[in-house]
């Protein structure tokens, strides 16, 4: 029987493989390479994305048909100025506006500069300021102090 030499085995040992050394001319024009990749991705990115200069408005009235708006909705340009009215129902008044803007006056301006949700709230009135609301109050014109019935009268008041 013969025995096989070391050398027989060679064709299937892994051989080391030649590196390419890259000049430096090479890695500059791969590295230009992806750097002019990179900036087309964001030139195309920043062109190619339509701009949007229309804003949504939203508005939400607190309680549910306590009052109404001159605007509930809408899109409108950016830097527009908008103004919204709110008008109470009977037995209501105005407290304020909330949200995206915020003030105490029932009418209000803003710029339209991003989407907005703005409420407006308002509360039932209390003309006598006897804790009864008007719409339920009998004697609206209770004098400040007195106590009062569920009705909105004094003992005093005797009709009711």
């Amino acid at each position: 029987m013969i025995k096989p030499s070391l050398s027989d085995f060679s064709q299937f040992a892994d051989k080391p493989k030649p590196v390419k050394v890259k000049t430096k001319f090479e890695i500059q024009k791969e590295q230009s390479y992806y750097m002019n990749i990179i900036l087309l991705l964001i030139v195309f990115t920043f062109f190619s994305c339509e701009k949007n200069d229309e804003f949504l408005l939203e508005t939400i009235i607190f309680p549910d048909l306590s009052g109404t708006l001159n605007i509930y909705s809408g899109s409108f340009e950016g830097g527009e100025s908008v103004t919204l009215e709110a008008y109470p129902n009977e037995f209501f008044e105005f407290v304020s506006w909330s949200g995206s803007e915020a003030g105490n006056s029932p009418i209000i301006t803003f710029i339209m500069n991003e989407n907005k949700l703005i409420y407006a709230e308002f509360r039932k009135k209390d003309s006598d300021g006897d804790g009864i609301s008007d719409d339920i109050d009998l004697c609206n014109d209770t004098p400040l102090g007195l106590l009062v019935n569920n009705e909105g009268c004094t003992s005093l008041q005797s009709d009711y």
